[in-house]
């Protein structure tokens, strides 16, 4: 291939040389992400049909990262080579403090980033609560779902939730997300944004008798600096149902589900076969994912290697070949978790991964020199095991 086209082509081996001291900052950044944080989780109003809530989320920031990929990677763009630098564009505006706060200097960030920021750290934070209070790893958006055709509806883009998921274990109840997220303050999370996302779940029904949904939660993180005096905080919010908007899958929906949760994983580790075996669209060039042995196992996803004369970090995010090839035939929901949970057991003992994703997906972030790679030292957080008994409203 030559002339201009082969600047775009994709590429699953991704390396970018860097100045010592830019190398320095991001390696200190990644060191500081893989802490643990715990969060706060305040309910707004009557939220009984929740289930019992813990009073607080914990997560290292490679965790929230990797949810914040796998949360925002859009399905219809696969060449894009910063895939996937959102894994560690917002290392760097962790801060050091002991408490998950951001960094003072991006309080002077132009208000449109910031919003973005607070954006997508909101639905990364409805990953990490959809997962430890629901029990889900595998999330539908409903903008992607809708314009695939995967759903039909008749609510205008401003009253369609963000996502919806099926907890683990549990046959034909469905959770509703919204997720939210500010810099400005918690009393604006708490009193407007809250709120809000209510008023867009609420009238939300679905046009199929085998499923009902059981909770609607929404999720807002308030996003604190390093020299505010209140903590970071996540808000949860639950709205009563009312008669409203109707929403109809086109295919049973656990399928919709595993569709739309594995086509934005398709986007973001760069995986042209499995996002065709997904759409059934003709993908543009395939590409030669990188296979990485990983304990007892088989990764295959996309390697970001970032060089200096100091040494490298590698950023590894792939899906085990396993599940891959698991979603590519099409195969059922109790099927993919089976095979998901002894994946997880496997590498979790190995000792060699990050993050893990809880759908088969890991984030690998070593550091070295010379290809002699060694893992950031990181701890990945336990989830707590999700309580599935809804409590049903008064």
């Amino acid at each position: 291939m030559s002339g201009p086209a082969a600047i775009f082509s994709p590429e699953s081996t991704i390396t970018v040389a860097l100045p010592a001291t830019a190398f320095a900052n991001l390696s200190s950044a990644l060191q500081n992400a893989g802490r643990e944080f715990s969060v706060s989780l305040v309910p707004v109003g009557d939220c009984t049909a929740l289930g019992p809530l813990p009073p607080a989320v914990q997560f290292t920031g490679l965790e929230l990262l990797f949810a914040i990929g796998r949360a925002c990677s859009r399905p219809d763009v696969l060449d894009d080579p910063s895939r996937l630098f959102a894994l560690f564009k917002y290392c760097n505006v962790i801060s050091l403090a002991d408490e998950f706060r951001l960094k003072r200097d991006v309080e002077s960030v132009d208000s449109h980033k910031k919003k973005v920021l607070s954006d997508e750290f909101g639905c990364g934070m409805s990953f990490i609560v959809g997962s430890q209070c629901f029990g889900a790893n595998f999330f539908l958006d409903f903008s992607t779902a809708v314009q695939r055709g995967w759903v039909a509806t008749t609510a205008p883009k401003s009253r369609r939730p963000d996502y919806v998921t099926k907890p683990s274990g549990v046959s034909g109840e469905l959770t509703l997300l919204e997720a939210k997220g500010t810099q400005t303050s918690l009393q604006y999370s708490q009193q407007d944004q809250i709120p809000s996302g209510c008023n867009q779940l609420e009238s939300v029904n679905l046009v199929d008798s085998s499923y009902s949904i059981q909770k609607r939660a929404v999720v807002g993180i308030a996003l604190q600096g390093e020299d505010e005096p209140l903590a970071t905080t996540c808000h949860v919010g639950d709205p009563v149902s009312k008669p409203g908007y109707t929403f109809t899958f086109s295919d049973d929906v656990d399928k919709c589900i595993i569709k739309s949760h594995y086509a934005r994983v398709a986007s973001l580790i760069g995986d042209a076969e499995l996002a065709g075996a997904i759409t059934k669209l003709r993908q543009t060039t395939p590409v030669q994912l990188v296979e990485r042995p990983t304990g007892l196992r088989k990764l295959s996803g996309t390697s970001l290697t970032l060089t200096s004369t100091e040494g490298a970090i590698n950023i590894f995010a792939g899906i085990d070949i396993d599940v891959r090839q698991l979603v590519i035939e099409g195969a059922d929901l109790g099927l993919i978790q089976s095979t998901i949970a002894a994946v997880r057991s496997s590498l979790h003992d190995s000792k060699e991964v990050s993050v893990d994703g809880g759908d088969g997906t890991f984030l690998v972030v070593s550091t070295g020199m010379q290809g002699n790679w060694s893992l950031l030292e990181t701890t990945i957080s336990p989830r707590p095991t999700a309580i599935k008994t809804p409590v049903p409203k008064a």
